[in-house]
């Protein structure tokens, strides 16, 4: 079941993702192959170390929704005969994705274990963290890394070590999931 309603959902954020303004469409295209590949990413991770792979898939999938539905907000804006510069997209995607995401997670009413975890993507903050949690942490670390590093160049990383990951797990990691193409 789990894994149809994600289904359902990665449809739904596709069709977001879908826009007629070049510009915009472009930003939603990379911003919706950034969210499979998280979710990927975390799916696997959980996968290998025995978790909840569909909630982590899920995180992922979730993870950038504020900049999904914002570029779907602006289009909709320059529908209604607004116009928009390239300044003030980029500018309304820095200052005001995350708030939309964080807006949209708290209106549909998402748990709040799963909000956490999309926010340990970002960061881990002080306290006990979910096996979970770190996965989505260590899939941000790993979607950051420069294409020259290897995923082994995070042993040392905070969710890496309280994960207690064998250094051959990450060295396992496919390529594919954390660098894109």
């Amino acid at each position: 079941m789990a894994r149809t309603l994600n289904l359902v959902l990665g449809l739904a954020l596709q069709r977001n993702a879908q826009l007629r303004d070049p510009r915009l469409a472009e930003l939603a295209a990379h911003t919706w192959q950034r969210a499979r590949r998280s979710a990927e990413l975390a799916r696997w991770l959980a996968l290998e170390l025995k978790l909840d792979a569909e909630l982590c898939y899920t995180a992922g999938l979730l993870h950038n929704l504020g900049e999904l539905a914002l570029l779907r907000s602006l289009q909709d804006w320059q529908e209604a005969g607004g116009e928009l510069s390239n300044e003030q997209i980029d500018d309304a995607m820095q200052r005001r994705s995350a708030s939309f995401g964080s807006a949209l997670r708290i209106r549909w009413r998402l748990p709040f274990g799963l909000r956490e975890l999309i926010a340990a993507l970002y960061s881990l903050g002080s306290g006990v963290f979910s096996r979970e949690a770190l996965v989505l942490n260590l899939t941000g670390l790993l979607l950051a890394l420069p294409s020259n590093e290897l995923p082994a160049s995070l042993a040392e990383a905070r969710s890496v070590r309280m994960l207690r990951l064998d250094l051959a797990l990450l060295e396992r990691v496919p390529v594919e999931l954390y660098q894109a193409s």
